[in-house]
């Protein structure tokens, strides 16, 4: 539970501020907050969204389908022989870096994806094409000029 004192900075009643206010000012931040969430998983074209669910899922569904079982198997189930211990270990080993790898390509994903709010990036740089133009070094032909 929350002490009196704390409940009263918290609800801006310290500051003299009437509930209502309070109300308003959480309920501004809060929304504020979801709507830049989605803005950013927008990103990308949808990419973003798309990435962080693969993310997600390569932590929840491996940890509540594969290792969590074998995990809470291990410590509440009776003890078993050392060739099952070993079987457990290697088993639990498995699953776990199948989680790391998981993670990591996705995040790499998300990372490559979250560059911009567009669905395409306006300005990359191809390195086979570089002048001493940076704008045509940057967009290539996109300029319509043929240096």
């Amino acid at each position: 539970c929350v002490s009196e004192r704390w409940r009263g900075r918290l609800s801006l009643r310290n500051c003299g501020a009437p509930p209502v206010v309070f109300r308003l000012v959480f309920r501004t931040l809060f929304l504020g907050s979801q709507a830049v969430l989605a803005v950013l998983m927008l990103g990308g074209d949808g990419d973003v969204l798309l990435n962080l669910q693969a993310l997600a899922g390569a932590v929840g569904y491996t940890a509540l389908t594969y290792f969590l079982p074998l995990l809470f198997g291990w410590a509440l189930l009776p003890k078993v022989g050392s060739a099952s211990r070993l079987f457990y270990f290697l088993s639990f080993a498995l699953c776990g870096l199948l989680m790391v790898v998981g993670i990591y390509f996705t995040a790499g994903r998300l990372l490559d994806t979250a560059g911009g709010l567009g669905a395409e990036v306006d300005c990359t740089i191809d390195a086979i094409e570089y002048t001493a133009d940076a704008c045509h070094a940057a967009l290539g032909n996109a300029l319509g000029n043929a240096n």
